[in-house]
């Protein structure tokens, strides 16, 4: 019996391969492996799509979590950004679990 694929991978990005290796290659060749003008155009296009004003990029879910929960707290005065900064990790070591321990050492990394 054959088995039946459920998503063939390389049929879905074979025709966009040519793009992606220009891009890549144009990264290599500038140097610009952090920030630059792909990110600063990927933020525009967010931006546009979402209808927001601005967008920022981020590495990863943890990394929006935390510029989302620091971000907000700075609005607020010591003693009650404290307070929604516990809270606020409270709540995300509830919903998911390891991720706190990432916020967590994120702090630590900050000092």
């Amino acid at each position: 019996m054959r088995p039946i694929p459920l998503v063939d991978v390389k049929a879905q990005y074979e025709p966009l391969l040519p793009r992606i290796r220009e891009a890549i290659d144009g990264v290599l060749e500038r140097g610009e492996f952090i920030l630059g003008p792909n990110v600063a155009a990927f933020e525009r296009e967010a931006a546009d799509y979402l209808g927001a004003r601005e967008t920022i990029g981020v590495a990863n879910g943890t990394d929006a979590l935390v510029q989302l929960r620091d971000g907000y707290a700075s609005t607020l005065e010591e003693d009650t950004a404290r307070e929604y900064e516990a809270a606020f990790n409270r709540a995300v070591r509830r919903r998911f679990g390891e991720l706190a321990l990432e916020l967590e050492e994120q702090e630590y990394e900050d000092l």
